[in-house]
């Protein structure tokens, strides 16, 4: 996800929360809330109120002064940091520039943009320096099946797959880079006797002139069947050259379905920086 875009999109929430402690805010009772801790975890409540001698205990029928009063203090110190963090995102969204290949080339001196163009034609340019070409998308769907029913995770952006732990990561390929990526692309392999292998990568991740990544992540390793196919799979990678960490990423769900994304982001920043290339 691009930072401008979650900053918006914080600013939007943020500004839905501080309008609703406005009325919190705003509904004050009269007093100040005072508090003993009796040894024994008993919690004794006073109120003191302006122009009144001392402090008045507060029995069981003061409880919703109590409750009002935390409700009104809680929703001032909120507000405080609401604004300041609104504020913070307003400089934010004023002074930030999305960094976009397209437009550094489009600024550069002439001579550099021809040198450019002579690049981009001699297919010198790497990953990550090349433009983005209109209406070409960032994600292609599968060509094992298109069956809803099969495919019953849709993305945040329209990509649907098979499983939770997918969804995850293709969520994190779109927002967390600039490449290209496939979903269940069709890859024919051979087998030691020649013979062709169709298979079908998680995902197929395009790294311009460097080739191709692949990213298979496991969801079921606990079933039988499950696992023998997927040995079966991973050796035909491997007869065929294909393995990690050379070009095969490979994840994993825990043994309760649990997917680590925190871990499964680590992973994409140390395959590929922010512009999207891959890590030299």
């Amino acid at each position: 996800m691009r930072l401008k875009q979650m900053a918006q999109w914080e600013k939007s929430r943020l500004e839905k929360t501080l309008s609703k402690t406005t009325k919190l805010r705003n509904d004050e009772e009269a007093g100040t809330l005072y508090s003993k801790r009796r040894p024994n975890g008993y919690f004794q409540f006073y109120k003191e109120i302006e122009g009144q001698p001392g402090l008045v205990y507060i029995n069981k029928s003061g409880y919703d002064w109590i409750l009002k009063q935390l409700h009104h203090r809680f929703a001032v110190e909120s507000g405080k940091v609401l604004e300041n963090d609104l504020q913070v995102l307003d400089h934010l969204l004023a002074e930030y520039e999305e960094y976009k290949p397209s437009k550094i080339i489009d600024n550069l001196p002439r001579s550099y943009q021809d040198a450019w163009e002579f690049c981009e034609q001699k297919g010198l340019l790497r990953a990550g320096f090349q433009k983005e070409k209109p209406g070409r998308p960032r994600f292609h769907s599968s060509e094992k099946t298109n069956d809803p029913a099969e495919l019953k995770h849709l993305t945040s952006f329209g990509l649907r797959v098979r499983s939770k732990g997918e969804a995850l990561i293709a969520e994190l390929l779109y927002f967390y880079t600039d490449l290209e990526f496939y979903y269940e692309k069709k890859l024919t392999l051979t087998d030691p006797d020649g013979r062709p292998i169709p298979v079908y990568p998680d995902f197929t991740i395009l790294l311009g002139l460097e080739g191709y990544l692949f990213w298979e992540h496991k969801g079921m390793m606990l079933n039988e069947d499950y696992l023998r196919a997927d040995q079966r799979k991973m050796r035909v990678y491997f007869e065929n050259g294909i393995f990690p960490p050379k070009n095969l990423i490979v994840t994993c769900d825990g043994p309760d379905g649990s997917t680590d994304m925190q871990s499964i982001l680590k992973l994409i920043h140390g395959y590929f920086d922010a512009e999207g290339k891959t890590l030299q």
